[in-house]
């Protein structure tokens, strides 16, 4: 006898009243054998045992009740369940629903689509600066040698940005989706606004500067030595000390701070050191600097959009220096 049919002839025996030691073992094998089997089962017994719609096995399985009901009231004799015509008929029945009907009446738990997350990350290497626009609508101004990244289309409930160098934010408003940008160990939340900020990975320092807005600069967890958030105004710059672990908050120079989104280099009151990296950041050259190197600057200017040439030109004429230029390689002599 096929294994299948013997399961389900088992199981007509069973719901019948007529079942043998041997049917409750067989039984037993099965339901242990599949996850599945027990839901099979209890969707046939569930269907033995309530009211007969009209399809042609629920007519015969409604005969077969009242027949098996008869023989155990002892109003009529009748043969063994499992004998005959009538067995075989029962047996058809019980694999018709457990087949059919478990596949049409069960409910069935339907693969909830995961969504895919996609991390997008932009980078610029030395030399480059570019402009990215995000899902949300925000913009991003990325400076040279810096990196960010961020999950496709965002969170439901945030929108999470991490930054390694310097970038100039827009936020677009969406009062129900803060604007968060991950800078080293620091979190500067915003709903709509526009903010710099720097952190270069080889910095003790991680600077905000807000030019219009309201952020909220949030510190290390676990730090109790600082203010759980310190709001910034506009106008407003908070410079962390990674190292020393202390935040300072105060006014900035927005030419100076945010010249360099508009092409333009700034400097202060700059020494050669501050010079030299600024300009390997900005066009993507290492310099090799041979005579005084220790003599002091102090260099006060801004260019517009000028090539390299054009800048150590200019500079050259302030602290009387030559240069070469070999692509990438820039050699200067004091």
């Amino acid at each position: 006898m096929d294994k299948e049919q013997e399961i389900y002839e088992a199981i007509a025996r069973d719901l019948s009243g007529e079942s043998t030691e041997e049917d409750t073992i067989t039984i037993s094998d099965w339901l242990d054998s599949d996850p599945q089997h027990p839901l099979i089962y209890s969707a046939i017994k569930n269907y033995w045992q309530t009211d007969i719609n009209d399809s042609p096995a629920d007519r015969i399985l409604s005969k077969l009740k009242t027949r098996i009901r008869a023989g155990k009231s002892g109003t009529k004799r009748i043969r063994p369940f499992y004998s005959g015509i009538w067995f075989k008929a029962a047996a058809t029945v019980i694999i018709i629903v457990g087949i059919s009907f478990f596949i049409r009446n069960l409910p069935v738990e339907e693969a909830v689509p995961i969504p895919e997350v996609v991390k997008i990350e932009k980078t610029n290497p030395r030399g480059q600066k570019s402009t990215i626009f995000l899902d949300d609508g925000s913009r991003v101004k990325l400076n040279s040698a810096s990196r960010i990244s961020y999950i496709k289309g965002f969170s439901s409930e945030e929108r999470k940005v991490k930054l390694e160098g310097e970038a100039f934010f827009e936020v677009q408003h969406d009062a129900a989706r803060p604007f968060i940008v991950v800078a080293e160990n620091l979190e500067i939340t915003a709903i709509g606004t526009s903010f710099n900020v720097n952190a270069y990975p080889d910095r003790e320092q991680v600077s905000v500067s807000l030019a219009q807005g309201k952020v909220v600069v949030n510190l290390p967890e676990g730090d109790e030595s600082l203010p759980a958030g310190q709001y910034l105004e506009p106008g407003q710059q908070a410079i962390y000390n990674l190292k020393l672990n202390k935040l300072v908050v105060g006014d900035f120079e927005r030419e100076e701070i945010l010249a360099w989104k508009e092409g333009i280099i700034y400097f202060k009151n700059a020494g050669l050191p501050e010079i030299l990296e600024k300009l390997e950041y900005w066009y993507g050259v290492s310099f090799n600097v041979s005579g005084s190197v220790n003599k002091a600057w102090s260099i006060t200017a801004q260019y517009d959009n000028k090539t390299l040439e054009a800048v150590l030109t200019s500079l050259s004429y302030i602290k009387d220096f030559t240069f070469k230029i070999n692509n990438d390689e820039v050699r200067i002599e004091l």
